[in-house]
């Protein structure tokens, strides 16, 4: 009976063990296996920053009016982040996209906006762009921009071979996205045979909006003409004003927002032309195509109708969508950032990703990792912190703050800075100051800051911004 039991024992543990071998076996094969459809050698990588697009004003984000069929098309079989929040609240987020770098990194004064001008935000020679890497691991790299912001001015062509900014010098005649698709178009036909990286900047989505009655009617069945309200908010949209106090009515505002999302529809639908142009070509079976937006769109949910003066979620969220060539659908959940974007693409090429950076790449994420990721937001004096529980906004200049609990409070309605203690969330934004002023120290050193100014250009600028309202 004792050498029964004792066989029977023996007999179990070793069923036990067979079992956890297959167990670990699974889970090293499935770890694998998974990896290997996320990393993508020598895919073509194609970045598409549509300016000025909020997250929730897209179906495959939950948007009930159909302003992105072909987007949420693509969303399908791509991977969706749900919660991604950028790092600027204006155009200058594209340096964290193309860095991985804070802006303050890069510019020691920007949280200073009295010491700092918006014709001195040149790249630094030290603040190495996604392109320079590429470039340097045989790529053949290609810009086309339609800010001016993001011109060679601001040395946003570092990089690049081929670097079109006809758009972000006259936006009127070059910038509106079917002439911008016939030039990429033309350069596609050109280098379909070369492993590239292509940086797409669109701008139709950006104030002040004034689509073709067409997709107005899509969105507002009774339009007559925007240009009357259009001029009522001006250039900055009612800057900094609660919507009971700024003028604009209820029924106004819904004319803003049906305008806003006819051009979301007009961008969408040349989204799809250049989408079948990739695949007539054969280019898109071997590329990773990334949707992302600099920034959101105020709309008047807290009174603004402009961005880059606050640091609500209808500003800091924006959409992150990557569609590789093995179809994935996945939706993550988790907190993430668009400063994350560079190290994740440089990750899924195979790459080996800086240690300098502040990002981190999102293979994790996308194999099944589950965490948050803490967002610092900066622009004009402010900086943002959110997890997602919390959103705490500092003015550090005027020492004004702002808190809300993100779980109970989604739409940021009831400040409880005076209610909380709010000194661990400010010891956190000093660290992350003071992080980025030792980095600045670091990454500067023995290099020259900026390159040369063409004053010619800086003229031309100068009107570009003005005409946007970003310089008075």
């Amino acid at each position: 009976m004792k050498k029964y039991k004792s066989n029977f024992i023996i007999i179990l543990i070793g069923i036990i063990v067979i079992f956890l071998i297959i167990f670990y076996i699974l889970s090293f094969l499935r770890t694998f296996f998974s990896k290997n459809d996320v990393i993508c050698e020598n895919c073509n990588v194609i970045l598409i920053s549509i300016d000025n697009l909020r997250a929730d004003h897209l179906g495959c984000y939950g948007y009930y009016k159909n302003t992105s069929p072909n987007i949420d098309e693509l969303a399908k079989n791509g991977i969706i982040f749900t919660n991604t929040i950028t790092q600027a609240t204006w155009t200058v987020s594209h340096l964290p996209i193309l860095s991985s770098l804070y802006v303050s990194t890069s510019f020691p004064s920007y949280l200073n906006s009295s010491n700092i001008s918006m014709l001195q935000l040149q790249v630094p020679n030290y603040t190495v762009l996604l392109p320079q890497v590429l470039k340097e691991k045989n790529y053949v790299t290609a810009a086309f921009v339609n800010a001016p912001i993001l011109s060679s001015f601001y040395n946003y062509n570092k990089g690049f071979d081929f670097f079109d900014e006809e758009g972000a010098l006259n936006r009127v005649q070059y910038g509106d996205i079917k002439n911008v698709n016939n030039r990429i178009i033309n350069w596609l036909e050109n280098n379909s045979k070369n492993k590239f990286f292509l940086f797409i900047h669109y701008y139709d989505v950006h104030d002040p909006y004034n689509p073709d009655e067409k997709y107005f009617k899509l969105f507002d069945e009774n339009y007559t003409d925007y240009t009357f309200l259009n001029n009522k908010l001006g250039n900055c949209g009612i800057c900094d004003v609660p919507l009971d106090k700024s003028n604009i009515s209820e029924k106004e505002r819904e004319i803003v927002t049906a305008a806003y999302d006819g051009k979301i529809r007009y961008t969408d639908e040349n989204i799809k032309k250049l989408i079948d142009k990739l695949k007539e070509l054969g280019i898109i079976k071997n590329s990773i195509i990334i949707i992302t937006a600099d920034h959101g769109n105020p709309l008047g949910d807290h009174g603004q109708f402009s961005h880059g003066y606050q640091f609500y979620d209808e500003s800091l969220h924006v959409p992150l969508i990557f569609i590789l060539p093995e179809n994935q659908r996945k939706i993550i959940k988790s907190q993430v950032r668009s400063i994350d974007i560079m190290p994740t693409i440089l990750d899924i090429l195979g790459f080996q990703i800086p240690n300098y950076i502040d990002g981190e790449s999102l293979v994790p994420f996308i194999e099944g990792k589950e965490t948050n990721l803490v967002a610092f937001t900066e622009s004009f004096s402010s900086i943002s912190m959110r997890d997602n529980n919390i959103k705490f906004i500092l003015n550090i200049k005027t020492g004004k703050e702002e808190l809300y609990n993100l779980s109970n409070d989604p739409k940021e309605k009831f400040n409880i800075a005076n209610n909380i203690s709010t000194e661990k969330f400010k010891l956190e934004i000093s660290k992350f100051i003071e992080n980025n002023k030792n980095k600045f120290i670091s990454l500067s050193k023995n290099n020259e800051l900026i390159t040369e100014i063409n004053e010619t250009k800086k003229k031309e600028i100068e009107e570009r911004l003005k005409e946007l309202g970003y310089v008075t």
